[in-house]
């Protein structure tokens, strides 16, 4: 697969000149996103759903994944 364009117009096309992916803009949205809120109430109420990691512990993986990723050691 390769790909042809880049940003907004980015198409991806197998060898025989398919394209295979291409970016629909009617479902892109800004990257500049202010505050991202999430509430698991619904999921919990109509699914019976609970987390299996506390907010402390999903913060302790991403920040060891980040420190990983900028191979800082603590």
């Amino acid at each position: 697969m390769d790909k042809v364009s880049m940003g907004d117009d980015e198409v991806y096309k197998d060898a025989k000149g398919n394209v295979i992916v291409k970016i629909d803009q009617r479902y892109k949205r800004s990257a500049a996103v202010d505050q991202l809120v999430g509430n698991a109430s619904k999921a919990k109420k109509e699914l019976g759903w609970q987390p299996k990691t506390t907010l402390k512990e999903l913060a302790e993986i991403m920040m060891f994944s980040d420190m990983k990723n900028l191979k800082i050691t603590a």
